[in-house]
């Protein structure tokens, strides 16, 4: 009918379809670490089924015993590495900056020695203090200079605690 107006026309646009959902997975991993390591979200399988699915990630492999994988992450949580502490460190690894500012650094390294341990490592007495040793590399480039230059002397472990009242070993002797 009004074919006749348009025969001047010969570059017509052309439509093209893409992802019209398509996540900034950038933006996402900032709001996902940020959230995960202040507490408000805690990563379950569902949680990393959609960061796969977003990220364009392989499926998890699923076993048909659903008990099969939470023992598999059970024994990693639970090797020589990680004795004595909850595995929160393995949720929980972020590092910032005068606890106010998420995000400058991740936990990268974590140990605990006890006497036992350092003995079967070979470790001298006195080498070493008993404890949990951590270790953390800063992401942030203005951080990492005010560390370089002394402005930042010191470290700070921020968290959270439930006090619980424990018996003395050594008074029960």
């Amino acid at each position: 009918m009004n074919g006749a107006h348009f025969d001047a026309i010969t570059d017509y646009p052309q439509l093209a379809h893409g992802d019209v959902d398509k996540r900034d997975i950038t933006k996402l991993s900032t709001f996902l670490k940020d959230m995960v390591g202040v507490g408000i979200l805690i990563p379950d399988e569902d949680l990393e089924d959609y960061v796969r699915e977003v990220a364009n990630l392989p499926e998890r492999t699923l076993s048909d015993d659903p008990r099969n994988k939470d023992e598999q992450r059970e024994a990693q949580r639970r090797s020589p590495e990680k004795e004595g502490k909850t595995s929160e460190v393995d949720l929980y690894r972020e590092g910032g900056e005068m606890h106010i500012r998420g995000g400058v650094a991740r936990l990268i390294e974590s140990a605990v020695f006890t006497k036992e341990k350092m003995e079967a490592m070979g470790i001298p007495e006195g080498t070493l203090p008993t404890g949990w040793w951590i270790g953390f590399q800063v992401t942030d480039a203005d951080v990492w200079e005010k560390v370089k230059d002394g402005t930042y002397s010191m470290f700070s472990i921020e968290g959270e605690a439930k006090r619980v009242e424990v018996e003395d070993e050594e008074s029960d002797q």
